[in-house]
């Protein structure tokens, strides 16, 4: 799609709406052209602060955090941003039974995209002085090879590569760990506590919304080995 350009068809579809909702910045140079006849819904997920200038144009912004919230309200001196946070079925889940486990070893899972901000290199080194636990990382991404080489030698930690079976993955572990510096929500936070699965996580936007620390999960300050190795 040429986001320079709308054909007919869709500027007659635009015009016959009650409102616009779109999740890509990107449309803004487009869309803004129809600010002063529709209201214009954004939802924002990926707490690209460099955006926000942006959203002048914009009626009500959704965003997944209440940091985030805040941060645009006060940039407008304006309630035009409202939390909207992300939302899962658990439904088909199910819910693991934890006394039953007959591991012999305690199991930590962390799963997501292998970049810098998820925090992963962080888990690895705290799980180098942790032996006797076992740490299983899911996920693909840029940085993959860097974290092999760094959990190389150390057998209780294990990259695991993309996770097809979510099922299967949170059936082999006992804990569930979310290392990232800066999480706008956590949608696996919530995967892991709808099948029970315990949740430590480092205390950022997204999780300390979800998670009341020591009432459903744990919450510990962003790379604090000592904290969370305790």
């Amino acid at each position: 799609i040429n986001l320079g350009l709308l054909n007919i068809s869709i500027k007659k579809i635009l015009l016959n709406v009650d409102y616009i909702l779109f999740h890509n910045i990107k449309l803004i140079n487009v869309l803004k052209k129809f600010n002063k006849i529709k209201p214009l819904f954004f939802f924002f997920h990926t707490d690209k602060y460099k955006h926000i200038k942006k959203f002048r144009y914009i009626e009500h912004i959704f965003t997944v955090n209440t940091k985030t919230r805040n941060i645009v309200n006060t940039y407008f001196n304006s309630n035009k941003a409202k939390y909207l946070p992300n939302c899962i079925n658990t439904d088909t889940m199910e819910v693991k039974n934890l006394v039953s486990s007959k591991r012999k070893k305690l199991v930590v899972g962390a799963m997501g995209r292998l970049i810098e901000k998820k925090g992963f290199d962080f888990l690895i080194n705290v799980f180098k002085n942790l032996s006797n636990v076992d740490l299983i990382i899911g996920g693909a991404g840029p940085i993959k090879g860097h974290l092999i080489k760094l959990s190389e030698n150390f057998s209780n930690i294990k990259l695991i590569g993309w996770v097809k079976d979510k099922d299967k993955f949170f059936s082999n572990i006992d804990v569930f760990c979310s290392s990232s510096t800066n999480e706008p929500f956590g949608l696996v936070i919530l995967e892991a506590m709808g099948r029970g699965i315990p949740v430590i996580s480092t205390n950022c936007k997204g999780p300390s919304d979800i998670i009341k620390n020591y009432h459903n999960g744990i919450l510990v300050n962003v790379n604090n080995i000592a904290e969370l190795r305790y």
